[in-house]
């Protein structure tokens, strides 16, 4: 579900598109666990969860940063990584691809200020993504 709400966020990026997204959260938001106060680390499925919250928050406050420049070409990337990670068919070499983008998107997003709204976000989609390549690395 929150794959399909990642995607049509994407698409609809605004204020009635967020708001949906919103509501349809909302109603996963207590089967999607906190990680232990004694740690940072989050599930991949956490990490999805708060790129989606986040990213559809900006849209329903009317902010655009995720339609085009840095940040949008960014996300753009990422969301083109995490639709090659659900292909079945993937190879060593793909996933060597995927985690060379991985590197390349941490680096770019460590360039933001720390207080950007999009960090945040943009590093939860990095380590959502970066879980389900690992998944695929045992699996293949």
């Amino acid at each position: 579900m929150l794959l399909g709400l990642s995607a049509y966020l994407s698409e609809e990026f605004s204020v009635a598109g967020a708001r949906d997204v919103r509501r349809q959260l909302d109603a996963v938001r207590d089967r999607i666990p906190f990680p232990p106060p004694d740690t940072i680390e989050q599930s991949p499925l956490r990490n999805l969860f708060d790129y989606l919250e986040l990213k559809s928050h900006d849209a329903v406050l009317g902010r655009t940063q995720w339609l085009r420049g840095e940040l949008a070409e960014i996300d753009r990337e990422l969301l083109s990584a995490l639709a090659e990670t659900q292909r079945g068919d993937l190879t060593v070499n793909d996933l060597q691809e995927i985690d060379s983008l991985l590197w390349d998107m941490r680096d770019r997003v460590d360039t933001f200020e720390l207080m950007d709204d999009g960090r945040w976000p943009l590093q939860c989609l990095i380590a959502y993504v970066d879980a389900r390549m690992k998944r695929c690395l045992e699996t293949n």
